[in-house]
């Protein structure tokens, strides 16, 4: 764990807004934690880099303008019940085995539940 991977959300938060740390350096944080420990944990089944990183730069540059949520630039895990666009998505269930939703959703076996996107595309 790094010291970044220990800071809690109000804490990134707050860096994040006083520019002390980038979004892109708490996400590589977090990715370089996921890779050195999901082998042991098997906590994540797909891990997004490239998508992660492109989010990371885009809230970079929306903290540089000022703008971008009370959340913007805090990396976040999704769990695997919901359907994530152009990723492997099984809801716990091989049957689901290879599933890439075409748009972000909750799963099947989540129905009845709303979910917000957490991206804008």
């Amino acid at each position: 764990m790094t010291e970044l991977t220990a800071l809690t959300i109000a804490e990134a938060r707050n860096k994040l807004q006083a520019k002390e740390i980038t979004a892109t350096e708490l996400t590589v944080s977090y990715l370089k934690a996921i890779d050195d420990f999901n082998g042991t944990l098997n906590a994540y089944v797909a891990v997004t880099h490239d998508k992660a990183m492109a989010m990371a730069k885009a809230s970079d540059l929306k903290l540089s303008q000022g703008s971008g949520g009370a959340l913007e630039g805090i990396p976040l895990g999704i769990k695997d019940l919901f359907g994530t666009r152009g990723v492997h998505t099984q809801a716990a269930s091989h049957i689901l085995d290879g599933f890439k939703p075409g748009m972000n959703r909750p799963s099947p076996r989540t129905s009845g539940m709303t979910v917000r996107s957490c991206s804008a595309s």
